[in-house]
């Protein structure tokens, strides 16, 4: 109960977090809200596998505010926990085929992710992926150059997984 109304809490005050901002769309905005809250915690998010089933369902239409939650349940202590481990893991490169260049610029501008954790996750997938379609997105879009080729090397690591 008490991670529902966290997760409120936060998606009501968060309007956005990464500094990736598409033109023309109002709904991606640049506010820092949760990482500048004494209120919320970017740990109690932390494996909360409640954040990946939003992400999954409002796959589509996610903001730079999901993204960044989405971002921050990964944590090697995470790995323990098997559900939200295979979940997260596919939902990850879904989320990295539909928004290649917003996950980069996430990545790079936020700070206390744990982006080794991430980094592993990319590089071995649990389920099927198209790797190289997904290799072929990141490769072509902007952003900053260390974290995609970090990716990048990630990716290659997968499709050859």
């Amino acid at each position: 109960m008490i991670r529902i109304v966290l997760f409120i809490l936060i998606s009501f005050q968060t309007n956005g977090a990464c500094s990736s901002v598409k033109k023309g769309q109002d709904k991606y905005q640049i506010d820092k809200v949760i990482n500048n809250s004494p209120n919320i915690s970017n740990d109690s998010i932390r494996c909360d596998i409640l954040v990946v089933k939003y992400t999954e369902t409002h796959l589509n239409e996610l903001l730079n505010a999901d993204l960044y939650k989405f971002l921050y349940t990964f944590s090697k202590d995470c790995s323990q926990n098997v559900e939200y481990s295979e979940y997260s893991n596919e939902m990850l490169f879904r989320v990295l085929e539909k928004y290649p260049e917003q996950l980069i610029n996430c990545m790079s501008t936020e700070k206390g992710l744990d982006l080794d954790y991430i980094f592993s996750e990319l590089s071995a997938p649990l389920h099927d992926i198209d790797g190289k379609v997904i290799y072929e997105k990141v490769q072509n879009v902007s952003g900053d150059i260390l974290f995609k080729e970090k990716i990048l090397e990630a990716l290659k690591k997968a499709i050859v997984y």
